[in-house]
């Protein structure tokens, strides 16, 4: 029954940044992760201003890779690691950064349901971009995301809700100002992980 397996679904959001002198594909200094399971919010009986209640459901995790976390954008891309102003910063090498993405899409189902997985909706800002990364970085192998039913990139999101009119794609920065909140200390994953989970929130 898909729609009662949707009631078991987690929405993750990642952001992924890379040195910006790496011309391998393989140097990513960081990645975000913001997610919530779909039954914490449906527990939610009053949203909220702006679904403030909504938010407070959601868990922000960064991470920094032990290999190459020396490695600091700033003079082709801004960016700066220590900057994270959501969830924890955590320090991973390789193996455990490949470990961590494959558990979290691949999340146990809380019971009530047969399949022993979750279902995953994947969202991100610019998605495909960081999904090449990711799997030109860790050699992912498809199964990692077997469990998405759905991707959405808040690039399309964005004008298919009348938010954004323009030629070009939604820059996050723009996002963030329709959405009216601060954009601080961008190209941090943590950070642009959340800014595009808050924002999909607002557009929804």
């Amino acid at each position: 029954d898909a729609p009662a397996l949707l009631n078991h679904a987690i929405v993750n959001c990642i952001d992924v940044e890379k040195w910006e002198r790496d011309r391998t594909g393989k140097k990513l200094t960081e990645i975000g992760l913001s997610t919530f399971a779909v039954s914490d919010m449906h527990a939610v009986k009053n949203n909220g201003p702006r679904g403030e209640n909504l938010l407070k459901r959601m868990w922000f995790y960064h991470y920094r890779i032990i290999p190459y976390a020396h490695l600091i954008n700033g003079r082709f891309c801004e960016g700066n690691p220590t900057k994270n102003h959501f969830g924890t910063t955590c320090f991973i090498d390789l193996d455990e950064a490949k470990r961590m993405l494959e558990s979290a899409f691949k999340w146990p189902t809380k019971g009530g349901t047969a399949e022993p997985f979750s279902p995953v909706i994947f969202l991100g800002h610019a998605l495909r971009g960081d999904i090449k990364m990711l799997r030109d970085a860790y050699n992912l192998p498809k199964s990692t995301f077997d469990m998405v039913v759905k991707t959405i990139d808040t690039q399309d999101m964005a004008p298919a809700v009348g938010l954004w009119h323009g030629k070009n794609k939604i820059s996050l920065l723009n996002l963030c100002a329709y959405n009216d909140f601060d954009f601080a200390d961008p190209h941090t994953a943590g950070n642009d992980a959340a800014y595009t989970m808050i924002s999909a929130v607002f557009m929804v």
